[in-house]
C-alpha cells in the first residue's frame, strides 16, 4: 500500500501523527453484526453490509479492494466476498456446517478459513472463487483463527492439539506445522507483521508480539482493560485491536504504535465493535 504524503512527513520528524489508514471491523451497533469501515483517525464508521444475518470476521485485501467475511444470512456461517464499498457480495462456500474466520491473500487468490465440516474445527484453504476447498490441518484438536502471511507462504493459527490453546505456524500447503508458544493459559488470534518477521497475538486478553519463530515474546498491553484481536498496519508501524474495560462492557476498536505506546480509541461506541483489520493484515 502506498504511504500517503502526510504520513511520510510525520515519520521524518518523528511525530505520532499520520494520515488515516482504513480499518474494517464487525459491530452490532445496528441490532445485529454487520461489517463496517472506519480509519485510524476515527472517522464515523460506514456500514458495508445490511442483512438480517450476522456478518462477521472480515479480512481486507492488501490493495484494499476486496473484503472477505463470514455470514449467517443463509443459515450456517459461510464465507462471502465483496468489494470494499460493500457491493458485489458473493457467496463462496455452501456447506451444512460453519465456515468462518477467513484470511485473504489477493495476490495468490487464496483464502484460508476455519470450518467444522469434519465434526471438529480445522483450517481450510480455497481459491477466491470458492473452488479447491481443502483441509490443511486434519487433527483431532481444535484448529482455528488462521492468518496468512503477507507473502502468502505461511499460515499462523491457534490450536489446542497439545492441551492449551497455543499459536502454531505452517506452510501454505499444511506442511511443517510448528508450535510457537507453550503457555498454560490461552494464546490466540495471531497476525503476521507485513515483513513476516513478527506475529502479534492475544495472551490471556492482552496483546503480545513475538518473532515469527516464537522467540522474544513481549507483552504490549497490560492492566485492567481486556485486549484482543491485534492486526498490524501495512507499514508495520501500528497495531489495531479490540479493547474493553472488562468482560461486562462491549469492546471498542483501538489503535496503538507497534511498540504498545500511543493507544487511542477510534470507535468509542456503546455497541460491540470487534475483529478490526488493516488492509492485508489478517
Amino acid at each position: 500500500m502506498r504511504l500517503c504524503f502526510c504520513y511520510m512527513i510525520a515519520a521524518m520528524v518523528g511525530l505520532a501523527a499520520g494520515c488515516a489508514k482504513p480499518v474494517v471491523f464487525q459491530s452490532d451497533r445496528d441490532g445485529n453484526f454487520e461489517i463496517y469501515k472506519t480509519d485510524t483517525n476515527g472517522t464515523p464508521a460506514v456500514r458495508l453490509t445490511n442483512d438480517p444475518g450476522d456478518d462477521e470476521t472480515p479480512s481486507l485485501s492488501a490493495d484494499g479492494s476486496k473484503i472477505v467475511f463470514s455470514s449467517t444470512r443463509m443459515g450456517p456461517q459461510q464465507i462471502y466476498i465483496m468489494n470494499s464499498d460493500g457491493s458485489g457480495q458473493t457467496r463462496l462456500t455452501n456447506h451444512a456446517h460453519n465456515d468462518y474466520e477467513p484470511s485473504y491473500h489477493k495476490a495468490s487468490g487464496k483464502i484460508v478459513f476455519r470450518s467444522d465440516r469434519d465434526e471438529n474445527f480445522e483450517v481450510y484453504i480455497m481459491n477466491d472463487d470458492g473452488s479447491g476447498q481443502t483441509n490443511l490441518t486434519n487433527d483431532p484438536g481444535d484448529d482455528r483463527e488462521p492468518a496468512l502471511s503477507a507473502d502468502g507462504q505461511h499460515i499462523a493459527f491457534t490450536s489446542n492439539r497439545n492441551g492449551s490453546y497455543d499459536v502454531y505456524v505452517m506452510d501454505i500447503d499444511g506442511s511443517n506445522v510448528t508450535r510457537l508458544t507453550d503457555f498454560a493459559g490461552t494464546d490466540q488470534t495471531p497476525a503476521f507483521s507485513p515483513d513476516g518477521s513478527q506475529i502479534a497475538f492475544t495472551r490471556d486478553l492482552h496483546i503480545w508480539v513475538m518473532k515469527s519463530d516464537g522467540t522474544n515474546q513481549v507483552q504490549l498491553t497490560a492492566g485492567t482493560p481486556l485486549d484482543a484481536s491485534p492486526c498490524f498496519s501495512p507499514d508495520g508501524s501500528q497495531i489495531v485491536y479490540s479493547s474493553s474495560a472488562d468482560i461486562t462492557v462491549d469492546p471498542d476498536v483501538w489503535v496503538m504504535k507497534s511498540d504498545g505506546t500511543g493507544r487511542r480509541n477510534i470507535t468509542n461506541n456503546g455497541a460491540w465493535d470487534d475483529g478490526p483489520v488493516f488492509a492485508g493484515g489478517h
